[in-house]
């Protein structure tokens, strides 16, 4: 485990386990960090209170958090899969995901999440949300994913406003039993803009 730390400016390539492991370490800053031809690029579990910014993470890896309270992810870019699970209070934002095969981001079982002015372009499928509660999901940009901008899966308690979304598949798509608040976005030019697959408490 590692505490206070400060890490900076590292240039991570072709690494057979991992680019980044850490378990059980916090309050540490990765800054500026590439990590290219990496297969598990970040692989981050119990530690909290870490922030993460100017990271760049190409195709070739996956980023897996578990149990990673109170990080904070800004101004980075990701060209692979990002999972955060049972991670509460995490702020994902600034960031640009992009020409990701599969899912962009997934966030699951994480709790008072906020995910604000993120740019998911151009990937198969951008935004994948399931079992959370009390998420914000504000200001983003979701452009071009093929099958969807924005996918939600039950959760108590959502907040999707003034998000763009254009040129997706399907801008969003809800499979919900909670109360979910779509409001103040633009959605334009999709396939289908609001897609409920199920049974929901929406409000518009």
């Amino acid at each position: 485990s590692s505490n206070f730390s400060i890490i900076e400016g590292l240039q991570l390539s072709n690494l057979k386990s991992a680019g980044i492991r850490m378990t059980y370490s916090n309050f540490n800053d990765f800054k500026n960090i590439n990590i290219t031809d990496t297969q598990n690029s970040l692989d981050i579990d119990g530690s909290t209170a870490n922030n993460f910014s100017g990271l760049f993470i190409d195709e070739d890896g996956y980023s897996s958090m578990f149990g990673c309270d109170n990080a904070s992810i800004v101004n980075s870019t990701f060209k692979s899969y990002i999972l955060l699970a049972d991670s509460d209070y995490v702020v994902f934002s600034d960031n640009n995901i992009t020409s990701v095969e599969g899912i962009g981001v997934e966030f699951f079982l994480s709790k008072n999440a906020t995910l604000r002015g993120n740019r998911f372009y151009s990937n198969d499928r951008g935004l994948f949300l399931y079992k959370n509660s009390d998420i914000l999901v504000e200001n983003n940009i979701f452009h071009n994913n093929s099958q969807y901008g924005l996918f939600g899966k039950p959760f108590p308690v959502m907040t999707i406003q003034n998000n763009t979304f254009t040129k997706n598949g399907n801008a969003t798509v809800f499979d919900i039993f909670y109360p979910v608040k779509l409001r103040y976005n633009k959605i334009f030019d999709n396939n289908i803009g609001i897609y409920v697959v199920d049974r929901s408490n929406m409000e518009l």
